[in-house]
């Protein structure tokens, strides 16, 4: 057997992404302009209720559900 690796084509693309800190200080310098849809998110756990926050301070329209109605 050869080993996975020789079987791989593995591919690395460039992408030009972000860092979190550039993506903070668009979203601070107001160059984000809130979406006129609306958004749902299922789940508040440790990421979800970080990313609906973000998007309550951009000022977007988000309704959420959670399975532990507290939070």
């Amino acid at each position: 057997m050869e080993p996975i690796s020789k079987r791989l084509k593995i591919v690395e693309e460039v992408t030009g992404s972000t860092s979190i800190q550039a993506a903070d200080s668009t979203a601070i310098n107001g160059s984000i302009t809130p979406t006129d849809k609306r958004i749902g998110f299922l789940g508040l756990g440790l990421m979800g209720s970080g990313i609906v926050s973000n998007l309550l301070k951009m000022g977007h329209v988000v309704t959420v559900w959670n399975r532990t109605a507290e939070k």
